[in-house]
This record gives structure tokens, C-alpha cells and sequence, in this order.
């Protein structure tokens, strides 16, 4: 199980990147905002990367490793709310045009 763990923080960290270029390019308004939060932490954190990894620092990817499956994570609630309240918008436009078809018949 430890290894699943592992194998799953590691996927985490380009599966991060893209979702962030992903989601950065589709998502519009407050949507786009959400999406680019994890960029709050994740710019600062490759710059100390960058940093370390000038001064020659073992370690220097650590930081960075660690909190791709946080931004992962953030992406991915995003987008499960953004598809649920658009499914729910849609549902709920479906069922008005429901009803206003049904009072025009009467």
C-alpha cells in the first residue's frame, strides 16, 4: 500500500502542471481565478527550488514535490464543483423550459 502512495504523490506532480496550463487557458472569471490559486504557493516555492538548486542543495526539488499534490488536489475540487453547478444550472434551465411549455398549453 506504501508503494500506491507513493506512486500516486509522484503522478501527482505533472498531473499538477498540466492541469494547472489546462485549466488556465479554459476556465473565464472567478472559475480562472480558483484555478490559479495553487500559483500562490507553487511560483514561490520553484523559485526557492531555484535558489537551492544555484546553491547546490541536495534537496532542492523537496518543496516542490510536496505541494503538487495539494495543487493537484485544489485543481481537481475546481473542477468537480465547476462541472456540478454547470450540470445543476443545466438542469435547472431544463426544467424551466419545462414548466413554461406546460403553461403555455394550458
Amino acid at each position: 500500500m506504501d508503494w500506491l502512495i507513493g506512486e500516486l504523490v509522484a503522478l501527482a506532480g505533472p498531473a499538477y502542471f498540466f492541469l494547472q496550463i489546462l485549466m488556465a487557458m479554459r476556465y473565464r472569471g472567478r472559475w480562472r481565478l480558483a484555478a490559479l490559486a495553487p500559483l500562490l504557493i507553487m511560483v514561490p516555492l520553484a523559485v526557492h527550488a531555484a535558489f537551492a538548486y544555484a546553491a547546490g542543495a541536495p534537496g532542492w526539488p523537496l518543496l516542490l514535490v510536496l505541494a503538487a499534490p495539494v495543487g493537484f488536489a485544489w485543481l481537481l475540487l475546481v473542477g468537480i464543483v465547476k462541472s456540478s453547478v454547470g450540470s445543476l444550472a443545466a438542469r435547472r434551465a431544463a426544467t424551466g423550459r419545462q414548466s413554461g411549455v406546460a403553461r403555455r398549453q394550458r
